[in-house]
């Protein structure tokens, strides 16, 4: 792929584009133009590719230049058009000459890029202050408290680390598109007996990934480490997928957000070696939720996929295919849902419910699972 860089040169270590970044839930998005227009949100994803929502496309008068069929970690195939010699603006740096997909079940006007920038720069995350910088290939900023890890590449770019899971070691993509803690495969658990060091385990979906819902079970593990920090007492998810990039057998699973952004994180590919300083978030509490319910925030509701046995949202009457429309009288969508389920345990939460034809009001005592 050629990447036309358009910058001028810096002194080494210094970075060459400081860019805000906001936070949707745990997903990292910036402000960048595609083919010299917007500015338009922007997923920065390791775990992803660059890619375009369907509106996006529409709106830049982008056709499809053919279909492939791909997946992700959920087990399904989904069919995604093709898109050439796309550019993407990203602080007064611009890279070029790209090629991604379009996901025809997108319509907001929002897009992702992954290895194509983590290739070019070193690319930093400065979660305390919400910015991502980047610096010259190859160079880094002064990192004196960071625990430097080494950096495995796989062949589509995707970046592996090397974890301590309990009393195992794997190597895990470190994903930035991932809302997970930490997600264990089933060909890696199972041999391994790994969730047999949890004291409890919730079955439930553990996540959402291209190609839909991933099913499995949570559970805490007494030990979690990489690169000479431990974290005790972490979430973890307990894989049963067969199919998709869940059971690629190069890894043994993935590490997410949830626990990336406990820290500032530098990406120096060129190096591979990632370098992480815990931040302002490192000892907080890890919450797997405090619902019982799983489902994805659209634009007309929060749909249930799933509710935990024994969970606040089964006690509240809940049940699978149920929408929730609005909370306290407010209507949902993807931010308002997280910062309402996020409230503190014990808190009564007002639910308005779509069920089938008609609708109904229940209260939902915010209560934790695990």
């Amino acid at each position: 792929m050629l990447l036309s860089l358009l910058f001028a040169p810096r002194a080494e270590g210094r970075p060459v584009a400081d860019i805000p970044f906001s936070l949707q839930g745990v997903h990292i998005f910036v402000m960048a133009k595609v083919n010299g227009q917007g500015p338009f949100p922007m997923n920065i994803d390791t775990g992803g590719g660059m890619g375009l929502s369907l509106g996006l496309a529409r709106k830049l008068g982008i056709s499809s230049e053919g279909d492939i069929v791909g997946g992700g970690a959920g087990g399904n195939t989904v069919k995604f058009g093709m898109a050439k010699n796309l550019s993407v603006g990203l602080g007064g740096v611009t890279l070029s000459g790209l090629s991604g997909t379009i996901d025809g079940n997108l319509e907001d006007a929002a897009a992702g890029i992954g290895p194509e920038l983590f290739q070019a720069y070193t690319v930093a995350f400065d979660y305390d202050r919400l910015r991502m910088r980047l610096y010259p290939k190859g160079t880094i900023p002064a990192l004196p408290k960071a625990s430097k890890l080494s950096l495995r590449l796989q062949d589509d770019g995707k970046p592996l680390i090397l974890v301590k899971v309990g009393d195992q070691e794997g190597w895990f993509m470190a994903d930035t598109g991932g809302g997970v803690s930490l997600i264990v495969q089933k060909n890696f658990w199972q041999p391994r007996q790994v969730d047999r060091q949890s004291p409890k385990l919730v079955k439930a979906i553990v996540g959402y990934g291209v190609g839909g819902p991933i099913y499995g079970r949570f559970g805490r593990l007494p030990k979690l480490s990489f690169g000479g920090i431990d974290m005790p007492n972490s979430l973890a998810s307990f894989s049963d997928m067969t199919q998709g990039t869940l059971s690629n057998p190069k890894r043994a699973g993935i590490i997410g957000q949830r626990i990336l952004r406990r820290f500032n994180v530098v990406f120096d590919y060129a190096n591979a070696s990632v370098y992480l300083t815990p931040n302002e978030a490192f000892a907080r509490p890890a919450s797997f939720g405090r619902t019982g319910l799983s489902g994805l925030a659209e634009g007309y509701g929060y749909p249930v996929d799933y509710v935990i046995k024994g969970s606040a949202g089964e006690r509240a009457g809940m049940r699978k295919g149920d929408v929730i429309v609005a909370i306290d009288g407010q209507r949902l969508d993807e931010t308002s849902a997280a910062q309402a389920f996020a409230r503190a345990e014990g808190t009564r939460l007002k639910l308005l419910v779509l069920r089938g034809d008609r609708t109904f009001e229940t209260t939902l005592v915010l209560r934790e699972v695990l």
